[in-house]
Formats: structure tokens, C-alpha cells, sequence
């Protein structure tokens, strides 16, 4: 007799509301699309929970070769991550990019890239571990990031853009289709872009800068010291 392991069971993604055009003499109701579903880690413990609020900072600092380089740090000061360069013989400001991961965990309640920085991996459920948190997810992450981010140089890095183009939009969607943040429409990732591209501007412009996120607001503060 063969012996099958079992698997503790996923857990259900939350469901997506269904939305319908409002009647006559009705008003539209605001876009918010946190109302939409609840938070993908709404049922697991609270410190695998992304915080709904929380600040870091990005400090630029020399190493010992003469390089530049990024040092992300947490609330308490420990660091977050390994420190970046733009790793490009062109300096593009893309050290800063971890903003980028920042904005979509802010936005979408979805980020397995932030999820790692703050050790906020869901452990407890091994399978969306695996599949949500672990490195599969994480390479999807950061290959939109480098996408957007090559779509971004080409328009002047949506510097007072309004709208992302829908090819660009769907094939964020195909990339993301089996993962929990699919439910997510491209209006969300819209939103999160160009939350994220506002952000990283002016960590660009000033050389760093401290990061407070508010997930429950959907918000990104930049602020200098």
C-alpha cells in the first residue's frame, strides 16, 4: 500500500465581492479595494502579520571600496535585507528599490519581498510558505519591479503620469495568476506603482529619507530626518 503525506490544508483566499453598477439616481461607490477582501494574512498569528503600520529608513552609506550603498533599517534600527546598489554601470537610483516591494505591500496587502524583510514569512502554514512567501514568489516580485522600473525610465519615471498602460498592467496579472494577490485588479496595481514611483522620486531627490507605511490607509509618507 502506498502511503500519501498529507498536507495541512491552504488557506482559503479571501473571496472577491462582486461589483455591480450602480442604479439611477444612485452615486458610484468610492474605488477602496482593502474593502473589498480582507488582508491575506488576516487569520495567522499576529507576527506573521505584515504591520499595518510601520516606518523605515533608507540611508545611503560608503563601504569600504567607494561604493554607495543602501542600508534599509527597521523601526528598531536592525537592518532590513542586504544593502543595495543600483548594481548597473549606469546609476539609475534603482538601490532604492526595495520602495517599490514597500508600495505593494501598502497597496495591495501583498508583498512576499517585505514579507522576508521584516521576517513576516507565514510559517505556521507551511504550504503558504512555500507558495505566497517563498522564493518562487519572491523571484516574481522583484522581476516586476525590474519590469516596471525599465517601463518607468522610458516615461521619465511617471513623473506626473496618471494611468499605466493596460499591456503592461496585464502581463503584471499573467505573472501573478496563481497567487493570492491575483484577486487584485489592475486598478490596485495601478494604484501601486505609482504610490511606490512617488515615494522613490524623492528618496532619490534627497538621498534617502524614513518611510511610514499605513496599510489600513493604503498610504506612503516620505520624510527626512
Amino acid at each position: 500500500m502506498v502511503h500519501r503525506r498529507s498536507h495541512p490544508p491552504l488557506r482559503t483566499r479571501p473571496r472577491r465581492r462582486s461589483r455591480r453598477q450602480p442604479g439611477e439616481g444612485q452615486r458610484p461607490l468610492a474605488h477602496h479595494p482593502q474593502e473589498e477582501h480582507a488582508p491575506f494574512d488576516a487569520g495567522f498569528p499576529a507576527h506573521e502579520q505584515l504591520p499595518r503600520q510601520t516606518s523605515l529608513t533608507f540611508t545611503p552609506t560608503k563601504t569600504d571600496d567607494g561604493r554607495t550603498v543602501i542600508v534599509l533599517t527597521r523601526e528598531d534600527g536592525t537592518p532590513a535585507g542586504d544593502p543595495l546598489t543600483s548594481a548597473s554601470h549606469v546609476e539609475d537610483g534603482y538601490r532604492f528599490h526595495d520602495i517599490f516591494h514597500l508600495a505593494h505591500a501598502t497597496v495591495l496587502g501583498w508583498s512576499p519581498v517585505t514579507r522576508f524583510l521584516l521576517g513576516r514569512k507565514r510559517k505556521s502554514d507551511p504550504r503558504a510558505d512555500e507558495a505566497e512567501d517563498g522564493g518562487r514568489a519572491i523571484a516574481i516580485e522583484e522581476g516586476i519591479s525590474a519590469l516596471v522600473f525599465s517601463y518607468a525610465a522610458r516615461h521619465r519615471y511617471l513623473a506626473d503620469i496618471k494611468h499605466i498602460d493596460q499591456e503592461l498592467l496585464a502581463t503584471i496579472g499573467h505573472m501573478t495568476a496563481h497567487l493570492e494577490v491575483s484577486i487584485c485588479r489592475a486598478a490596485d496595481w495601478e494604484h501601486a506603482i505609482l504610490t511606490g514611483y512617488a515615494a522613490w522620486r524623492q528618496l532619490r531627490d534627497h538621498n534617502g529619507g524614513i518611510v511610514q507605511l499605513d496599510l489600513d490607509q493604503r498610504t506612503l509618507t516620505v520624510t527626512q530626518d
